[in-house]
């Protein structure tokens, strides 16, 4: 839900509280009959009174189309999402979310690596995408860091190259953390 949605949503809850609060003091008869009489005739005398029962009614129609509508904003990809690239067929989309991944599965597997998290970063420069990939490791005290990520580089390389298609890629390595602990492997459950 956008933020106007949830701003139309205070405010209607708002409104719809301090109504129910009002037939409540109603009922308990905290307010004189004779008083009520009079308001309710002043307001009916109103074209003010319309206009917010129109806009209430188109904000609850508004509301409730925004409730039954089936997927909405998760599915569409704006152009910062996405990578384009070029295949004998013509040009296909690859999302970002997808190379992360498997960019962070990559870098699971290389040995020494504990944990990888990759950011990819796309620059649209006139018919190419350049790519920015940021892998920040947890690496074992037993290997060489060195090699490590220049291991860890050649992997991804070769998948962008050989997969993606990409051959404009920044790759950079950091390592966030050291650990003298042992690395078990465990396969994820999808």
């Amino acid at each position: 839900m956008g933020v106007v949605n949830r701003g139309l949503l205070f405010l209607y809850t708002l409104f719809a509280g301090l109504v129910s609060l009002g037939v409540v003091l109603v009922y308990l008869q905290v307010l004189p009959e004779r008083i009520l009489l009079n308001e309710y005739q002043y307001l009916m005398h109103q074209w003010q009174t319309a206009g917010v029962a129109v806009f209430l009614f188109l904000v609850s129609l508004h509301l409730l189309i925004c409730s039954v509508s089936i997927g909405g904003d998760k599915q569409k990809l704006s152009s910062k999402d996405i990578v384009l690239v070029k295949s004998q067929q013509g040009s296909v989309n690859v999302s970002l979310a997808a190379i992360r991944e498997m960019v962070e599965r990559i870098g699971d597997k290389v040995n020494g690596v504990h944990q990888a998290k990759a950011k990819i970063l796309v620059e649209h420069k006139k018919d190419e995408d350049y790519l920015n990939v940021d892998i920040r490791t947890v690496v074992g005290h037993d290997k060489g860091i060195g090699g490590v990520s220049d291991d860890l580089k050649q992997q991804v390389e070769k998948f962008m190259q050989q997969v993606v298609g990409i051959q404009n890629c920044n790759i950079t390595v950091s390592v966030q953390s050291i650990t003298d602990g042992v690395n078990v492997k465990k396969k994820r459950v999808n």
